[in-house]
């Protein structure tokens, strides 16, 4: 009777064939992978494109018709100093100064017989970069009044605290948690090293204007651009990190200053996936005064006198439509950006003006 034998694989055939399949499963992960992270990408893009959207309609909403606007960011509110940019120690102080500038004295005259005093309004907006509100807009309004019937000067008063420009539940998606920043000027992002405390299995980028440092944001009435960046946070809230490490040489040998001080990099590193998108805001109003420097003459009565004048006027470089900008020498996020206007239909006929002004 003849015997059959079973052959099967050696040991050694078995090693050979889990390896050739361990291979191939790490080429085949390896491909996967940019292909995950390419529609995670996407993803993320498409939930936060309208976003971005949403928050550029509102700001072109809201100044497209400013007159007179100031840009500044927080850091520019300081007590009078000779190397202050911005003459206003918080934000009441430069409301007050800002509508000191341009409507002190400002009257509308509705016929040569019946001119009265200016009364209208100031609007503050602020994109809010840090903190609990972080991404949020808020938005305050106050009145002013030209010099008032009492002799008293230009008054001004908060008719409305600040408060959310864009509901706070727009900010907070229902399946993710997403976190916005804002810098003035266009830019892009760059790769940057991962960060102390970051996800060492992630990728980082941040802002170039940000990074690069010392770069002043390229804002003017022009081309008046915001960067808007929207991270998904995820856990620890880690989606971005503000970054302050000091800057080293190609040998890896800290950099100094002429002074012998570190030269820091302080930057927003922000956790791919991450978004940008650039808002472009056209400011109408302010555009029209780009040949002369002024959209419309405006009216005005000078303290101490009793004639009528009309802008333009070398003495009067405030008055009519002006965009001003008070800005540091780097994006900062640290530094939320605050934009303070008037809106040319909302100035209207106040007080009666006395004989003696």
């Amino acid at each position: 009777m003849r015997k059959t034998f079973k052959k099967g694989f050696t040991l050694l055939e078995l090693i050979v064939v889990m390896a050739i399949f361990s291979l191939l499963m790490v080429a085949v992960m390896s491909m996967i992978d940019p292909v995950s992270q390419i529609f995670k990408r996407q993803s993320v893009a498409e939930k936060t494109y309208s976003y971005a959207h949403n928050i550029q309609t509102y700001l072109q909403t809201q100044l497209e018709y400013a007159e007179s606007m100031v840009v500044t960011t927080g850091d520019q509110f300081q007590p009078d100093t000779e190397d202050k940019k911005y003459p206003g120690e918080d934000i009441d102080d430069a409301v007050k100064k800002y509508a000191k500038n341009h409507f002190e004295y400002d009257v509308i005259p509705k016929d040569k017989d019946n001119i009265r005093w200016m009364k209208g309004k100031v609007h503050v907006l602020r994109m809010v970069n840090s903190g609990a509100d972080r991404g949020q807009i808020k938005h305050s309004i106050y009145e002013f009044k030209s010099n008032t019937e009492d002799n008293k000067g230009l008054t001004v008063s908060l008719v409305q605290s600040e408060a959310d420009g864009i509901n706070p539940a727009f900010f907070k998606a229902n399946d993710a948690k997403y976190n916005f920043s804002y810098a003035l000027g266009a830019s892009k992002l760059v790769s940057v090293p991962n960060p102390a405390g970051g996800d060492a299995n992630s990728t980082y980028k941040a802002l170039k204007t940000d990074y690069d440092g010392g770069k002043a944001p390229d804002v003017t009435m022009d081309f008046f651009n915001i960067s808007i960046v929207i991270d998904k946070a995820g856990k620890n809230n880690q989606g971005s990190i503000d970054v302050s490490d000091a800057k080293t040489d190609d040998a890896g040998d800290p950099l100094k200053d002429a002074d012998g001080n570190l030269i820091t990099a302080d930057y927003r590193a922000f956790r791919m996936p991450a978004v940008l998108q650039v808002a472009s805001i056209e400011l109408s109003n302010v555009l029209l005064s780009k040949p002369t420097g002024y959209a419309y003459q405006r009216t005005f009565k000078k303290n101490g006198t009793e004639d009528i004048a009309y802008t333009p006027d070398n003495s009067e470089a405030y008055r009519g439509m002006a965009y001003e900008s008070f800005l540091p020498d780097d994006v900062n996020f640290d530094n939320d950006i605050y934009f303070i206007y008037a809106l040319t239909d909302e100035m209207e006929p106040g007080d009666e003006i006395n004989e003696v002004v």
